[in-house]
């Protein structure tokens, strides 16, 4: 059903044909390349896995009739360019045969395939955030450990862990933001942060089209976003195990402190920053392998690394403090129930522009309990 809404439906109106129409054409092509197929459900001796036929269809894994389907598709489509017009009487696009297509290409059209911008997995994100106490295994709220996920020791080094969203070797989801905040309220905001409900404290943020931030500041007045996070689909290379969507949406700084630093990338995939003298001023790392088809299954992960010097430079020049906000989150699945249990430890780091800190403890291995 998805398949034929999503895809031949979609092909039909590039052309402005009867979907009908195309469907029977692709019904040709596929009996042409195998005639005793009857359907897309077929699976010819190929194995369903995880009952993906009911999940519609994915590149990842396809049963014979699936794949038949789809070289039908593309196959139906050169006929069909070949034949008629292309139409934009009903498509948003200004080249509708183009969108359509790019849909099964590559995620970038620079021709760079995700493998190319995915890093290797850095050693240091390998760490156990899990203790034993008593029969069960629980967060740390161990001040050291929590503190080294942001790259602070006994004091700030040459860079700090700004932004980022990883998984531990045992499985607790990592997820660093942070927030500039007038430096007289700091301490009030950062205090509030760690009194909020774990599991959906949050920090201001930018979206790859928001430019006044108007759409990601909700209830946080007093908190100024300065990070923009990205959001987007894989499309062909999405599959390949060597790549990630993340290494192409990688988090950045907001133009107005972009261009207050004048910084620049020439990495396509903005895996490096630098000043106009040339100075590695931020650094991006994205690595990892991602399955959202499987609950348990691999995860990608992704930091933003700013360093001090511009850092302080930013906090000198509006007269801020910044707060980061550390949250690790474990979730088990509760016995003979669908529904999962999740445990939370939040802490929040609030970093001066003379580069002192102040740690704010927060609730340590909380757990969620839904009010319905």
């Amino acid at each position: 059903y998805d398949f034929h809404t999503e895809d031949v439906d979609n092909l039909s109106k590039v052309f402005g044909q009867p979907c009908w129409k195309v469907a029977d054409l692709m019904a040709e092509i596929a009996h042409g390349l195998d005639p005793d197929v009857e359907s897309m459900y077929e699976s010819a001796g190929r194995e369903t896995l995880y009952r993906r036929d009911y999940r519609g269809i994915t590149a990842h894994h396809q049963m014979h009739g699936q794949q038949l389907g789809h070289h039908a598709l593309f196959l139906a489509a050169g006929k069909l360019l070949q034949t008629y017009p292309v139409t934009d009487d009903w498509w948003y696009e200004s080249d509708p045969w183009g969108e359509w297509l790019g849909r099964y290409a590559l995620t970038r059209d620079d021709g760079l395939w995700l493998s190319d911008g995915t890093d290797r997995t850095p050693i240091d994100t390998a760490e156990f955030l899990l203790e034993r106490k008593d029969k069960d295994f629980v967060i740390t709220g161990d001040r050291e450990k929590l503190l080294q996920l942001v790259s602070v020791g006994s004091r700030i080094g040459k860079e700090l862990v700004v932004e980022g969203d990883w998984h531990s070797a045992d499985n607790v989801k990592i997820a660093i933001s942070s927030a500039l905040v007038p430096s007289k309220k700091a301490a009030m905001l950062a205090r509030k942060l760690t009194r909020e409900e774990p599991i959906t404290v949050w920090l201001p943020y930018y979206s790859e089209n928001d430019y006044d931030g108007e759409h990601t500041q909700g209830d946080k007045n007093g908190y100024t976003p300065w990070i923009v996070l990205r959001s987007g689909e894989a499309r062909l290379d999405e599959y390949d195990p060597y790549g990630v969507p993340s290494a192409s949406l990688r988090p950045r700084l907001a133009e107005e402190f972009v261009k207050f630093c004048d910084l620049s990338s020439e990495d396509p995939f903005g895996r490096i920053w630098k000043d106009n003298r040339g100075r590695l001023s931020l650094r991006c790392q994205a690595w990892g392998r991602e399955n959202k088809y499987q609950e348990d299954g691999s995860h990608s992960g992704t930091r933003l690394f700013c360093t001090t010097s511009l850092l302080k430079r930013i906090l000198r020049k509006y007269d801020m403090d910044l707060l980061i906000l550390v949250n690790l989150q474990c979730s088990e699945k509760e016995t003979h129930r669908r529904n999962s249990k999740y445990t939370n430890t939040v802490t929040v780091v609030r970093v001066t522009s003379s580069l002192d800190f102040e740690y704010f403890e927060g609730r340590i291995n909380h757990p969620y309990s839904p009010r319905f």
